[in-house]
């Protein structure tokens, strides 16, 4: 009835198995197989609302943390900025937290647009300054300069909010790190309080 993959996918997810396990037993207690299916029916679609609300309360707080981090290192005015300078502007970012960066030249740059190193890493970074979402094409820019210039890691950051739906799972299957400008955003944030810290 279910697949290998199916499976994963409820193990990872209990909220939708709880669904499943709740629509069945609803059916069964329709169909006449006593009342015990019914309220685990009804159990079930109550664990699965719980869950489901707790997730989407993380996913509320987080994208506040976004909003909250983006304005509090001045990440929402970044529209007066061409590429160039947005591709400088996240260089500083990156060398403010503590990484070793360089801007690869205007043209010819293999797909990375800046390099940036920290730590034994070496990352190929291609930024892109969009308004629309970012399309796959910047995932395999990014593994391209990840290969030429000899890096151990490839990222996409980006001035909008959004990537692709193919840019995602393209990414994902990759090892390509996708930075909107809010997780960007807390990203240096955390890596500011880390270095507080130490």
């Amino acid at each position: 009835m279910f697949s290998k993959k199916d499976l994963k996918f409820l193990m990872n997810n209990p909220e939708y198995f709880a669904l499943i396990a709740g629509i069945i037993g609803l059916i069964l207690g329709y169909l006449k197989y006593g009342v015990v299916f019914y309220i685990l029916g009804a159990l079930g679609i109550v664990v699965f609302g719980v869950l489901e609300s707790r997730i989407l309360y993380r996913l509320y707080i987080r994208e506040q943390q976004k909003k909250k981090a983006i304005i509090k290192l001045k990440l929402n005015n970044l529209d007066k900025m061409n590429g160039y300078q947005f591709e400088e502007f996240i260089a500083q970012c990156l060398n403010s937290i503590g990484y070793k960066t360089e801007v690869t030249k205007k043209s010819g740059d293999y797909g990375a647009d800046i390099i940036a190193q920290k730590q034994g890493a070496k990352i190929a970074i291609q930024v892109k300054h969009y308004s629309n979402k970012v399309e796959y094409k910047a995932v395999q820019q990014a593994l391209s300069g990840k290969s030429y210039y000899g890096c151990n890691e490839a990222w996409v950051v980006t001035s909008n909010h959004d990537f692709t739906r193919q840019a995602k799972l393209g990414a994902s299957k990759l090892g390509v790190k996708l930075f909107p400008i809010g997780e960007f955003a807390l990203f240096l944030e955390q890596s500011q309080k880390k270095s507080n810290y130490k």
